[in-house]
């Protein structure tokens, strides 16, 4: 989780410490084998920015799922939808699911129509 308050926009130091711990078997993947990767605060640069740095990363074989975590998700979610697997919200420091939280991800998780 590399805190980009204090990294700001250094997307090189970002791509090396996800690099130096992308082969850990400690590492969190998904079933598809993809690196599960947080940044605190990933709102300081824009989807774009994190749509670089995801590239990067996949140049040098390390594909990943990408949970960025905010300080407020609430203005972000819609910004950062299409490149994110999930979301994280530094508030309380207490894991709480609000029905404010549950309802976005309704809002936000496409839905397909079933034929009978």
């Amino acid at each position: 989780m590399p805190d980009i308050s204090a990294l700001k926009a250094d997307a090189d130091a970002v791509v090396q410490i996800v690099a130096s711990v992308a082969s850990s078997p400690a590492a969190y993947r998904l079933d598809d084998g993809r690196l599960v990767v947080t940044a605190f605060n990933a709102s300081v640069n824009t989807p774009q920015w994190w749509e670089s740095v995801i590239s990067q990363l996949k140049s040098r074989g390390i594909n990943i799922a990408f949970v960025p975590t905010f300080l407020g998700w609430g203005g972000q979610a819609n910004a950062f939808s299409a490149i994110s697997h999930g979301f994280g919200d530094w508030g309380t420091a207490t894991a709480i699911v609000s029905d404010n939280m549950k309802s976005a991800q309704r809002q936000l998780t496409p839905t397909t129509a079933k034929s009978s």
